[in-house]
């Protein structure tokens, strides 16, 4: 669960869900939170997960959860709008070190849908990020061939890559380092934006001999990621091999339930007529 759980915990949490996502074109100011009304969300959240988890200890013992939380109660030292105070409180998410519990960003694929609609600066390129610190370019943001893919990064904007993947990491949820490394990648465009900002241009520095890059930031292109989870086909797939099936399962929510239901009563009722003994899950 996300919380987005904030939508439990009252007036000051609303309107830490309620404020703006991604400052789009045009928008209006993002609604404000005080220090003190945001440091006692982080408390509530804290009363929460330990009294509704049904195995906190399987993930992390709750004296390291305590700890972290008067960590991050010190950075909630002043006024954050929506996007600030993420990124303070996101500090708990791989100390969760779960890939369902987290401090989220509330209905963050449409808000970043909109913000692309309206030309927010993204960063121009897919990633690859290891869990080691690495940083290598794949593709255009959204999925279109490059011809830098494959070159590692060296540093963004005159910060070292190293650094600002730890920094992103530190902010992501995930049960294992790599798992965190892999939603990363997905929405490397994202995090950048909300803990860096939204330069027009990126100062790419490559590992490689062909030095330096000075890049636009993308402001058309829906990210691969959304262009997935727009899809019910690349979400949902059923398919026969023989005598066995894969089903692809990719999301845990989507809004259209009833399709949902349909789907796999229609996949479960052709692996029975063809007969299936071995079903495999991705």
């Amino acid at each position: 669960m996300s919380i987005d759980l904030w939508k439990t915990l009252g007036l000051t949490a609303m309107a830490l869900v309620t404020a703006p996502a991604i400052s789009a074109v045009a928008a209006p100011p993002a609604s404000v939170i005080s220090a003190a009304d945001l440091r006692a969300d982080l408390q509530t959240a804290i009363d929460a997960i330990e009294k509704n988890h049904p195995d906190l200890g399987h993930s992390v013992d709750k004296a390291t959860l305590r700890r972290t939380a008067r960590l991050i109660a010190r950075e909630l030292d002043r006024p954050m709008d929506q996007t600030q105070a993420w990124s303070v409180l996101a500090q708990l998410n791989p100390v969760l070190a779960d890939g369902h519990l987290l401090i989220g960003l509330p209905d963050w694929r449409a808000s970043a849908a909109s913000a692309t609609e309206h030309g927010a600066p993204w960063f121009p390129f897919e990633v690859s990020v290891a869990a080691s610190g690495r940083l290598r370019l794949i593709a255009l943001l959204g999925g279109a061939p490059s011809a830098d893919a494959g070159r590692y990064i060296s540093r963004i904007n005159g910060v070292p890559a190293k650094e600002v993947v730890r920094t992103l990491l530190n902010r992501t949820h995930g049960d294992t380092p790599s798992a965190r490394a892999a939603l990363l990648s997905q929405r490397w465009w994202l995090f950048y934006a909300k803990v860096y900002g939204t330069p027009a241009t990126f100062d790419l520095e490559f590992a490689d001999r062909r030095g330096r890059e000075q890049l636009a930031a993308s402001r058309t292109v829906l990210p691969a990621v959304l262009q997935r989870d727009a899809s019910f086909e690349r979400l949902f797939r059923c398919e026969m091999r023989g005598t066995g099936a894969v089903l692809t399962v990719s999301t845990f929510f989507w809004p259209d339930k009833a399709r949902f239901f349909a789907f796999t009563e229609a996949c479960f009722t052709k692996m029975a007529k063809e007969q299936v003994h071995h079903l495999g899950n991705l």
